[in-house]
């Protein structure tokens, strides 16, 4: 196990390979109490701090936190992933996902399949539900993480207005702070729409039956 070393040079400071099952850093795999378990530093201006390749069906860094960051990057990018191909997948996040900036993807899929549910029940009063939302614009305080390049004022809702009318749509961090699945929302105005052509079909069809009273 590597302990107190500090490597320096102009080319590679460290290259582990492995060609079996094992981890290429396995001495360094873990990491407990409040030391870094593994830091390393590019001074330079356009290498890459730590590069991981893997062939196979391998993961290129398993991180295992509890309370604590287990990958910190700063950088730009802090951290890139790339996967070649599929089924090879970039990433695996196996729970909650905090980003506190602006996130852009070319398409986010939510888990949906209906062998994962089940009691599954109708909407109900969904009309109802989406009147009482409030849309609203506002500006974001910048302790909270405002991008430079984010617009001046932006639209949404207010999480605890939310709340109050579709709790199920709204999450509290363990900070305290609230966020709302607007995705979640999608459903219930499918439903209210639904409610409302129903409404306007039966006014156009008493209109229908005034209008040849009328003739």
């Amino acid at each position: 196990m590597f302990e107190n070393f500090d490597l320096t040079s102009d080319n590679d400071a460290l290259t582990a390979t492995t060609n079996g099952t094992g981890n290429a850093l396995g001495a360094i795999n873990y990491g407990y109490g409040s030391v870094l378990e593994l830091q390393v530093t590019n001074t330079g201006n356009s290498s890459d701090a730590l590069t991981i390749s893997t062939v196979g069906g391998g993961v290129g860094v398993f991180s295992h936190a509890n309370g604590a960051a287990g990958v910190h990057a700063i950088g730009n990018p802090g951290i890139y992933v790339e996967a070649r191909g599929l089924p090879y997948m970039a990433g695996i996040f196996d729970g909650n996902v905090d980003i506190s900036d602006a996130c852009t993807a070319a398409a986010f899929y939510e888990t949906s399949d209906a062998r994962f549910k089940s009691d599954v029940r109708p909407i109900e009063n969904a009309l109802e539900s989406a009147l009482e939302l409030r849309g609203v614009t506002y500006e974001m305080n910048n302790d909270r993480g405002t991008t430079t390049d984010a617009p001046a004022r932006d639209i949404g809702f207010i999480a605890q207005e939310v709340r109050s009318v579709l709790p199920e749509v709204v999450y509290q961090k363990n900070d305290g702070f609230l966020s709302v699945s607007y995705t979640r929302i999608v459903p219930i105005l499918i439903e209210a729409l639904k409610e409302q052509q129903i409404q306007i079909e039966m006014l156009e069809e008493r209109l229908a039956r005034l209008e040849g009273f009328v003739r």
